[in-house]
């Protein structure tokens, strides 16, 4: 299951690739997306990468950050995305 964790970065990241600029929403609903396989939420944003803000719909360089708890192991990752 730990590996749904990665999947979900990665379906983010192609979403906001294909134009998707709701972070919120988007945020929601990968959290959404993992507590449905077992996981409890801690974070999902998606951030600038430079300073780690929110993103706002100009930015191109962004970073996904996200952490769940899953059975005892909490699971941290993070994917670089850069928007043309």
């Amino acid at each position: 299951i730990a590996p749904i964790l990665y999947d979900t970065l990665h379906e983010l990241a192609t979403q906001l690739k294909q134009g998707e600029r709701s972070f919120q929403e988007l945020e929601e609903q990968a959290n959404q997306q993992l507590e449905s396989n077992g996981f409890v939420r801690d974070y999902i944003h998606i951030c600038r990468q430079r300073d780690l803000q929110p993103a706002a719909p100009g930015d191109h360089l962004l970073v996904i950050l996200a952490a769940a708890q899953l059975g005892s192991a909490r699971l941290i990752d993070n994917l670089e995305v850069i928007l043309n």
